[in-house]
């Protein structure tokens, strides 16, 4: 959907489903839907990796006010809405995660050449962004979710989401009658990743200009925001500790400025061996 409500020049033409309906069509298909299940009395839920388009695109304003005014339901409060945003750690984890995802093993493109070369503005590490725009952009409310500290107290991320913030009848952390008491199918993992071709030290600093670009976002985490609940809060700590330290000068004020910070570190230490697939695994997920 979120790909349908971008500029025309954006549409991924080569998918089956752009070939065979027009962005319009596609829209209107989710809305119908929504709509349906709204009126018979459901609550609606859906979640989309595409959704870090909206801090990614410079249209993203336009993309939420159209889901807003074009696909939710037009007797829907602002209040009835909750955007439930993942923020995921360790962060040089989510990175390597997003080389995986973009640069297919086929490909062969290792760490180092795609960190040192690549334009993409890393969107999908700015959970905090998304949560600034949000709040920014709409009148809905924000569930902002540690997953550090969500793993910590043992949830599984789907329970978690229908027990706390969906408020559905749960038995501890299980949605009641859902489950036969087995543990939930994890899904989207893989196993036998390529490892990053570059120093352990380069991958340690990165981390570190990583995490510091989040005090751009201080505001967020000491609350005051009624529109905005804190999970794990305390899982934040770190955050706020590292803000402090850095003071307002020395943390990257945008994405791109962050890019360039890790991309020197790259340059810097140069490139190892490739890592052999066996010796390396990462769980790719919440991009």
């Amino acid at each position: 959907m979120m790909e349908a409500l971008t500029q025309k020049s954006r549409l991924p033409k080569k998918r089956v489903l752009f070939r065979t309906y027009t962005a319009e069509n596609i829209v209107d298909m989710y809305r119908q839907c929504i709509g349906k299940y709204w009126d018979e009395g459901y609550n609606v839920v859906f979640g989309t990796e595409a959704m870090d388009m909206v801090i990614k695109l410079p249209e993203g304003p336009s993309m939420i006010h159209k889901v807003s005014n074009n696909v939710l339901p037009r007797d829907i409060d602002g209040d009835q809405v909750n955007v439930v945003v993942m923020y995921r750690t360790p962060k040089i984890d989510h990175l390597i995660s997003m080389w995986h995802q973009n640069c297919p093993k086929q490909t062969d493109e290792h760490f180092y050449k795609w960190i040192s070369t690549t334009t993409n503005t890393l969107g999908p590490l700015d959970a905090l962004g998304m949560v600034d725009f949000f709040l920014n952009q709409t009148n809905w409310n924000v569930d902002l979710v540690n997953l550090e500290g969500m793993k910590e107290e043992n949830w599984d991320v789907s329970n978690f989401v229908a027990c706390k913030i969906l408020g559905e009848k749960c038995i501890g952390k299980v949605i009641k009658g859902l489950y036969d008491g087995s543990e939930p199918v994890m899904a989207n993992v893989r196993s036998g990743q390529r490892g990053p071709n570059v120093p352990n030290e380069t991958l340690d600093d990165m981390d570190i200009v990583l995490n510091s670009y989040d005090c751009n976002y201080i505001h967020l985490l000491r609350g005051g925001n009624p529109r905005l609940k804190i999970h794990f809060r305390s899982a934040f700590k770190k955050v706020i500790k590292t803000c402090k330290k850095l003071g307002k000068v020395n943390y990257p004020q945008t994405r791109i400025e962050m890019r360039e910070r890790i991309k020197e570190f790259a340059l810097h230490r140069g490139t190892l061996e490739p890592v052999n697939e066996t010796e390396f695994s990462i769980i790719d997920g919440w991009i």
